[in-house]
Formats: C-alpha cells, sequence, structure tokens
C-alpha cells in the first residue's frame, strides 16, 4: 500500500489569497487508487471516493450532470508542460471544436469542474500522481473517464502523455477523435 499526498494543489492560489487550492490524498494498492479524498476547503468542499463504491461531495452521492444540450463542448488544453508534437495534434485537431474555458493551475479545481458541469473536458501531458490520482479515482466513480489518447485508462504509474479528463466516455471518444484524426 501506497499513500500519495498532495498538501497543498494550487500553491500559487493559496499563496495569492485565491480559493482554487486543495489538499488531495489517494491510496494506492497495487498500482490502483482504492480510496481518494479531496478537500477544498475555501470552497467547504470535501469530495472522497472508495473504489468501486461510488463519489460522494459533503455526504451526498456525486453523479456527473448530463452535459448541456446544446453549444461546443467546453473544455481546456494545459498545454504548458506538452511537447511541441502535442501541440500540434491539439492545434491541427481541436481549433474550433471546443468552447475554452481557462485553467485554475490546480488539478483538484479542474477535476472538480469536469465533476460539477462546469467544463466537459480537460486535457494534460503532465501526470504527476499526486496531482491526478485521487481526483481520477473521484471523477470515475461519480461517471467520468480518465483515459490517455491511445484509450487506456490513466493510473498512478501512468508515465507523461496526452491524457483526457471527460465527464464520459462519449466526451473522451470525442476529443481522442479530434486528436488522432
Amino acid at each position: 500500500p501506497l499513500w500519495i499526498l498532495d498538501p497543498i494543489d494550487g500553491t500559487k492560489n493559496f499563496a495569492r489569497g485565491h480559493d482554487g487550492f486543495a489538499v488531495m490524498v489517494a491510496w494506492v494498492l497495487e498500482g490502483y487508487a482504492r480510496a481518494a479524498w479531496l478537500l477544498l476547503p475555501a470552497r467547504r468542499l470535501m469530495i472522497v471516493a472508495e473504489a468501486g463504491s461510488g463519489a460522494f461531495v459533503n455526504g451526498e452521492r456525486l453523479r456527473v450532470p448530463d452535459p448541456p444540450a446544446t453549444g461546443l463542448p467546453r473544455g481546456s488544453f494545459l498545454t504548458r508542460y506538452m511537447p511541441e508534437s502535442a501541440r500540434a495534434l491539439i492545434d491541427r485537431g481541436a481549433r474550433g471544436r471546443y468552447q475554452p474555458v481557462p485553467d485554475f493551475a490546480c488539478a483538484a479545481v479542474e477535476y472538480t469542474d469536469v465533476m460539477h458541469g462546469r467544463r466537459d473536458f480537460v486535457v494534460y501531458y503532465r501526470l504527476m500522481p499526486w496531482d491526478h490520482a485521487a481526483p481520477a479515482l473521484i471523477l470515475e466513480e461519480a461517471g467520468g473517464r480518465v483515459d490517455h489518447l491511445d484509450g487506456l485508462p490513466y493510473g498512478p504509474r501512468s508515465e507523461d502523455q496526452l491524457t483526457i479528463v471527460a465527464r464520459d466516455g462519449g466526451m473522451a471518444g470525442q476529443v481522442r477523435e479530434w486528436l488522432t484524426r
């Protein structure tokens, strides 16, 4: 067993007095996140999940809401740590296909935005386990998806690569199609 802890995700936000920061903890067994806790204290949110048991926010079951009936998908491509080849895929495949949502420089906030329907997807490249292990399990337990561009699921041992965080499998597939055509 392994505990993965991010004591302050969104450190710059925290230091500047903004509310976009969190404490994240994941319990990993045999290479898979089995339980996760995500605390956004300034937003008064405590989100927990256990593999196979669902996700809960402040004690109530969390389910990713259905997408809006119309309009472009809302999302973000976090390109800061991407190699130029990945950025080129995004420029070629995704331009004009989505409504950009600014990033918060805090994985916990970006994942919770997907969990609560404020954005439909986020694409990461850099996969530090302290940034992704806990919120990925929570999102998946709430009905979302976290898959690599090749369709394989994210795991705490995943190496840096294009990874799609999405409200559901359909949205993950749509983003994957944009980037692989």
